[in-house]
């Protein structure tokens, strides 16, 4: 059986026996904070390149930083929700922001913490007037191409939806790439066209917690139904190559950076994954966003979202020194960090430089940014309560799970509608 959560201390005091939770070891004075990452590219730079518990020690002799590395944020996850029941959540756990609303009880509030008013989006990510994590990465969606395909092909960046899928299918006729890379075995990746192109075919940001006020958003006309009636499109034409059910996303990464697959979608994040873990050529790899819009006249729209908001426990024996650590790791730490993790600054004054995909974003059509908000507790609630999983929904969709489109659409406006009541 895989283990879910592997621990591996980040630097340990030579001869310190510290207690867990974050206790102070009575021999010689060590306190251990817990910090908890699902983040491969995270782990490999706090561990390896700069190691943050050698780095911290130097100013905070007495403090011991224990990383504990999770196999994914859904692992991460399942081991939260058992250690919160337990009381042993970690000192210092960064939550991904459909988790704000979730253990918003188990928080602290960080509404007076000194990192808070230099961040931009701490604020607008509140849960019931509280800021209960401090984000630390800020990044677009973008559909990622090999260049040197594209050009191989005679393609141009796409402008329009239809547009998009013409270029899918000139790679498929063509025979010798897989358009699209997917990994649907896992559900998780389809994100970019599941989750958000409803945000983007209404351009709102907050549409989701929006259609907790309606009874029927799964209507033909509303964005939801309009913006998946494209994806239905877009998996009817079988562009995600021979198998996408059957591949995860470690595969399809590597089928795209191996010169395999010409586009692939996903978030900023992907970048330094792209390039540290997968060697991939950055010179060779293009970035757009992706084109819901129907015609160029149309409003075009790309989201913006924050992630890994770093929270404290309530139930940390260390909460004083957990605010230390985080405001010395925006302060001291966080500068050096950004190029490695290839996203964007989300603390006023200091931005990242020296990224040669990024820098291709201002010779793109500028789009009208949208900012991915947080889930309502309304918005929840229902979700919860009909089992609402967009991501799993796409899964379906691909493997023909539905009987029609329609049907689908009739069946959610059903379970919404009632749960609404």
């Amino acid at each position: 059986m895989k283990k879910i959560l592997m621990v591996l201390t980040a630097f340990l005091f030579a001869g310190a026996m510290v207690a867990a939770n974050g206790q102070k070891d009575g021999a010689d004075g060590q306190t251990k904070l817990k910090f908890v990452t699902w983040d491969d590219v995270m782990f490999e730079y706090i561990v390896n390149v700069q190691p943050i518990g050698e780095l911290y020690r130097e100013s905070h002799p007495n403090i011991t930083i224990e990383i504990e590395k999770s196999e994914d944020s859904e692992s991460y996850e399942q081991t939260m929700q058992i250690r919160a029941a337990a009381g042993e959540l970690p000192d210092i756990m960064p939550l991904k922001p459909y988790m704000l609303d979730k253990y918003k009880d188990y928080m602290s509030p960080l509404n007076n913490h000194p990192s808070a008013d230099k961040n931009k989006f701490a604020s607008m990510y509140s849960i019931d007037g509280n800021i209960i994590g401090l984000p630390i990465a800020s990044f677009n969606e973008f559909v990622y191409y090999r260049k040197s395909l594209f050009a191989e092909l005679g393609l141009e960046i796409p402008a329009t939806w239809g547009e998009f899928l013409n270029i899918l299918e000139t790679v498929k006729d063509d025979g010798r790439y897989i358009p699209l890379a997917v990994g649907l075995k896992d559900a998780w990746p389809d994100y970019p066209f599941n989750e958000f192109m409803p945000l983007l075919e209404a351009g709102n940001g907050n549409y989701y917690n929006d259609i907790a006020q309606i009874e029927k958003p799964f209507t033909k006309g509303q964005p939801f139904y309009d913006s998946y009636r494209k994806i239905q499109d877009l998996m009817d034409k079988d562009v995600m190559g021979k198998d996408p059910l059957g591949m995860g996303w470690d595969e399809v990464k590597y089928q795209f950076s191996s010169g395999k697959a010409v586009m692939l979608a996903a978030g900023q994040w992907y970048i330094a994954d792209y390039v540290e873990n997968l060697g991939g050529d950055i010179d060779d790899l293009g970035i757009f966003f992706l084109p819901v819009r129907d015609k160029v006249s149309e409003p075009f729209y790309a989201t913006v979202m924050a992630d890994t908001f770093l929270g404290i426990p309530k139930d940390s024996k260390n909460g004083e020194a957990a605010s230390e650590f985080i405001r010395w790791f925006f302060d001291e730490y966080y500068r050096d960090f950004l190029p490695f993790y290839g996203v964007s600054s989300t603390v006023n004054g200091i931005e990242v430089s020296g990224n040669p995909v990024l820098e291709q974003i201002p010779s793109l059509e500028q789009p009208e940014f949208i900012l991915v908000e947080a889930e309502s507790a309304a918005f929840a609630e229902i979700k919860n309560a009909i089992q609402f999983d967009v991501k799993r929904i796409g899964q379906e969709m691909a493997a023909g799970y539905y009987d029609s489109f329609d049907a689908l659409m009739m069946s959610l406006n059903e379970d919404w509608s009632e749960a609404l009541q």
